[in-house]
């Protein structure tokens, strides 16, 4: 339960609000591009032909469908698996839908077969007032409510199905920078609290109950960032992260360490050529040093994948993956390949229908 309440705090925290929602809902759709590439290029609907080619025995077909409004939303998903016998049909169907009241605020409304229903309601500057969550016989199975102040988040509410309180989040800040996260249950009684009060140096104190957070900062010459941030996970171990930033704002390295012995156990690597992401390496270890999987994506000038390897040694034998792709010149996906090792093992197709251009 612990684990649950701090990566709930976690996500609160890192997250704006629109995603907070999409990650706690468990909206998980997958479209073959995006939202934006998808209304910016008028597309209604995309098919995707697969095709599985095992090392022996015969290939294996399937079709899936996505449907989208102008909006680039994704509408509808149907998937049929061996197209040559047509023996399976799965489809999936999301309703996006807004309205905006004459006060300013504004309901979004997200519905799949699979996940329920769901509500989410915004206030005159966009930021989530409330949302709703509903089984699929559209009974109510949790909610929130999040109040702000001076445009801060200050209070998140968490409600059962009865609508009872729960659970609350309290914030508290030092003019715009978040100073503390309180966790408390429905009584008042704290459950977790996350302090992020710290000095200059990045000084850190365990403290019962409490994840002190603590980040220091240090400035090179050739203008890269280095801000290092300590705390104490649930099980009382202290974790560091360390994120680099180049002179441009860019991301260009993250290592995380967990236990007394500081461990690395996740890295993440970017490279950019003229400001753009050229590439992305990431890789995880286990606590006494083992590689366990890493992931390689390579980008074009456009910012597109054009290959995608993955490698995994959480197993006898370790074990790789790879996919290419090819576009457009207007960046739409055209095709990809999938290699088992070397070995060409998966081919997708796209085909494209588009939206009329409104006069």
């Amino acid at each position: 339960m612990k684990n649950f309440y701090s990566l709930m705090a976690f996500l609160l925290i890192s997250y704006n609000a629109h995603s907070q929602y999409f990650l706690q809902n468990n909206i998980t759709y997958r479209s073959p591009l995006a939202d934006s590439l998808v209304k910016r290029s008028g597309i209604a609907e995309i098919t995707e032909v697969y095709t599985y080619i095992p090392k022996k025995g015969k290939t294996y077909t399937s079709k899936t469908i996505y449907q989208y409004d102008r909006e680039g939303r994704a509408t509808l998903s149907c998937t049929i698996e061996d197209t040559l016998k047509m023996t399976h049909n799965r489809v999936y169907t999301m309703v996006n839908h807004s309205t905006r009241g004459n006060n300013g605020t504004s309901k979004s409304w997200r519905f799949g077969k699979s996940e329920g229903n769901s509500l989410i309601i915004y206030d005159a500057q966009e930021n989530v007032k409330e949302y709703y969550v509903y089984n699929k016989r559209g009974r109510l199975s949790r909610s929130q409510e999040v109040f702000y102040k001076d445009s801060l988040r200050s209070r998140i509410n968490t409600y059962n199905k009865r609508h009872q309180l729960t659970s609350y989040y309290l914030y508290e800040y030092s003019g715009k920078k978040l100073k503390s996260t309180g966790l408390y249950n429905s009584k008042g009684k704290i459950i977790r609290f996350w302090n992020y009060n710290c000095d200059d140096a990045g000084t850190m104190l365990k403290q019962k109950d409490t994840t002190t957070i603590c980040t220091s900062k240090t400035y090179l010459n050739d203008g890269t960032t280095i801000s290092t941030t300590n705390y104490f996970n649930d099980r009382g171990e202290p974790v560091k992260s360390v994120y680099y930033t180049d002179s441009n704002g860019n991301s260009v390295k993250y290592l995380y360490y967990v236990g007394k012995d500081q461990a690395l156990v996740y890295m993440n690597i970017n490279t950019f050529i003229n400001k753009q992401e050229a590439s992305r390496f990431t890789k995880s270890f286990t606590r006494n040093g083992k590689e366990f999987s890493s992931d390689y994506k390579l980008f074009d000038a456009k910012h597109q994948i054009v290959s995608h390897y993955d490698t995994f040694w959480n197993s006898r034998k370790p074990s790789s993956r790879k996919n290419t792709y090819k576009y457009d010149d207007k960046g739409i996906l055209l095709e990809s390949w999938g290699y088992n090792g070397d070995r060409l093992n998966a081919i997708r197709n796209y085909r494209y229908r588009f939206y009329l251009k409104k006069d």
